[in-house]
């Protein structure tokens, strides 16, 4: 007979805290519920609680896997419930498994579900983005499916798909008869130049529109260079100019255009002084779209800190680049979770105007899913 403790605290970090504290990091959930303390009948009023059944696993074998989840959702009782619930999940506290109930498929399972965390994690998902999708992939789960791990495997990347928010760069908010403006935004050297043009040959060329080039981006004279290049090739007007008031003429010169492409300098998210300047630019160019161009390759720490910088500029899409050179993808989970935008391009290569696709979130999460882009 297995000898059981109860624990209970307002939280359910704070009871599995206390299981930690006095049965060790390798003890063994058997079961949770959520209950109210005090109130009439038990249930109205009161303090939220949790309780946590215990045990020491020193005659269970260990299960040798790792992970840092815990899921308050996945075993919570409604709050009007006045019956005590056994939930048969599978909890991770710290780095070692507890495994509520003693059910065989959700012993079994949790080799596969901390293979697949650990490869999110592996992939730069953010920790607390992967708790919250191993919510969901658990949330009204048989236990007979836990441990099909090609099932798993599926029903993840479906959730990252539909995590994944993209638009059709053919979808705009602009009425037909206004030309339609779009800003390219985004750190030095992430491709800003080479994507415009190569948006600019799409619309033209493959579209059939009417196309202005315009670049702020004057500092760097080969920058605009190229930009002039591009353009004579294609036969597309181009623009230099150096002030906000410059761009405002520019734009209503070009107002005969279907669509008129603007490219900007880049600046770095800790530089909020010409941040500023440049959301002046954005504010005259009346531009419907406001693309952050990032690229993959970023690290995800300073990725989450040019999201969050460069959000209040107004962006309301998101380009990411050179996926054809990435080994991890999870990135792009967490600036689309930042900034509330979509993703609208992304692009694989140098090659203008063929490197560029419109995104698509299946293809996007099976990147994450396989950690590379040459495997779509």
């Amino acid at each position: 007979m297995i000898n059981s403790r109860t624990y209970r605290a307002p939280t359910i970090t704070e009871a599995v805290d206390k299981v930690k504290r006095e049965l060790g990091r390798d003890a063994i959930i058997l079961q949770t519920r959520r209950f109210r303390k005090g109130g009439l009948l038990g249930f109205l009023g009161g303090q939220p609680m949790w309780e946590v059944q215990a045990a020491s696993n020193l005659n269970i074998p260990q299960i040798p896997i790792s992970g840092e989840y815990v899921s308050e959702q996945s075993s919570m009782a409604p709050l009007g419930s006045h019956q005590d619930t056994p939930m048969n999940k599978v909890h991770w506290v710290g780095t070692e498994p507890l495994v509520s109930g003693y059910q065989t498929a959700a012993c079994n399972a949790t080799g596969v579900l901390a293979k697949l965390r650990e490869h999110l994690l592996a992939q730069d998902v953010e920790a607390p983005l992967v708790s919250n999708i191993m919510d969901e992939l658990l949330a009204n789960l048989p236990n007979k499916e836990l441990s099909d791990e090609t099932h798993l495997r599926t029903r993840l990347a479906d959730l990252i798909a539909k995590r994944m928010g993209v638009i059709d760069p053919a979808e705009s908010t602009t009425r037909a008869a206004r030309t339609r403006v779009i800003t390219l935004i985004g750190p030095t050297g992430v491709g800003k130049t080479t994507t415009i043009a190569k948006m600019a040959a799409n619309y033209k060329l493959r579209s059939n529109k009417k196309v202005g080039l315009i670049t702020i981006d004057t500092y760097r004279i080969a920058a605009v260079d190229q930009l002039r290049t591009y353009a004579e090739i294609m036969d597309i007007p181009v623009q230099a100019v150096f002030s906000p008031g410059e761009l405002h003429n520019a734009v209503q010169r070009m107002s005969e255009m279907d669509v008129i492409l603007v490219d900007t300098v880049g600046r770095s998210q800790n530089d909020r002084v010409r941040l500023n300047d440049l959301a002046k630019f954005i504010t005259v160019s009346g531009s419907d779209e406001v693309h952050l161009t990032i690229s993959i390759a970023t690290n995800p720490r300073v990725a989450r800190n040019t999201a969050d910088h460069f959000k209040p500029l107004g962006v309301n899409r998101i380009i990411i680049t050179k996926l054809d050179e990435a080994e991890t993808f999870g990135m792009m989970l967490n600036v689309v979770a930042a900034t509330d935008a979509a993703i609208s391009y992304v692009t694989t290569g140098q090659d203008v105007p063929d490197d560029i696709t419109r995104a698509d979130p299946n293809i996007l999460a099976r990147c994450i899913m396989k950690g590379s882009w040459h495997a779509n």
